[in-house]
């Protein structure tokens, strides 16, 4: 968490799932923010399981207003909000008619194409 002054508002919500120092350097050289809190927390999925929480707590002050991402290639989702989550009809797995909006019935059958034998 970034801060301009010492028991100032928090400004900034963020993670590094690689190198916390080169983050810190960047936001010092950029001159946005002179306090900062941390806290360790591994593996990936536990830093962006807290980071969140974290963003909606101070929403109202935070200047990256944008919901932190989920580190790339997990299927992780925030525990606050549900983003990333995806849902059907069946319960909370992913399948290609909810990701393109296709409205299916996965319980029912495929109609016979006119003149096709029976069983095809």
């Amino acid at each position: 968490m970034l801060h301009r002054a010492p028991d100032g508002p928090v400004r900034y919500v963020g993670r590094s799932d690689t190198d916390l120092a080169e983050r810190l350097r960047r936001h010092a050289k950029e001159r946005e923010y002179s306090y900062f809190k941390f806290e360790y927390v591994p593996p990936a999925r536990a830093a962006f399981e807290a980071e969140c929480p974290l963003f909606h707590r101070h929403e109202e002050t935070i200047e990256n207003a944008v919901h932190p991402e989920r580190p790339p290639g997990t299927d992780y989702f925030c525990p606050r909000c549900g983003r990333f989550r995806r849902f059907t009809l069946l319960g909370p797995t992913a399948t290609a008619s909810a990701l393109t909006g296709e409205r299916t019935n996965p319980l029912s059958r495929a109609a016979p194409t006119p003149g096709a034998p029976a069983g095809a």
